[in-house]
């Protein structure tokens, strides 16, 4: 499935929480699924910018269904400008918690901050240096970076 399948899809799965943190908390997600049976290869996904003035901040996020610290490990994850200017960052995933149940849970890298000073579609591509099992989806959340006073 090509990156815009995996895109649809995974608006379609992440449709009700982005309506819950998208316009709330100035979070926006963009997100694709892999193979829970191992993921390995780099998936691409794309953000249409038209904030070029306003900073923001990149948070890689893994949902999975892991058992502690099988995901630790690190991500490149590739950005490229719309006019082709690209960067790359390499983030770690350390020890979380799983959610009881059969229910995903979550595993967040620390965030980094991005310049998106260009409008137009920004492709993002996440390529683990190792292969990862058990990880259902992968996403990337652009936030405004928190305030002295913890406010967006």
């Amino acid at each position: 499935m090509g990156i815009c399948g995996y895109v649809t899809a995974a608006c379609v799965a992440f449709a009700g929480l982005a309506a819950m943190t998208g316009c709330i908390s100035g979070v926006e997600s963009i997100a694709a699924d892999v193979s829970p049976e191992g993921w390995s290869k780099p998936v691409g996904m794309l953000y249409s910018n038209t904030d070029t003035l306003t900073a923001k901040e990149l948070q890689l996020t893994l949902r999975h269904s892991a058992t502690y610290g099988s995901l630790d490990g690190r991500y490149v994850v590739k950005t490229a400008s719309p006019s082709g200017v690209l960067r790359y960052d390499t983030l770690a995933i350390g020890s979380f918690q799983k959610t009881q149940g059969n229910k995903l849970s979550e595993a967040r890298a620390q965030p980094v901050s991005v310049n998106l000073s260009e409008q137009g579609d920004y492709s993002f591509t996440v390529t683990p240096l190792q292969e990862v099992r058990n990880v259902w989806n992968v996403a990337i959340e652009l936030k405004q970076p928190l305030k002295h006073d913890g406010q967006r």
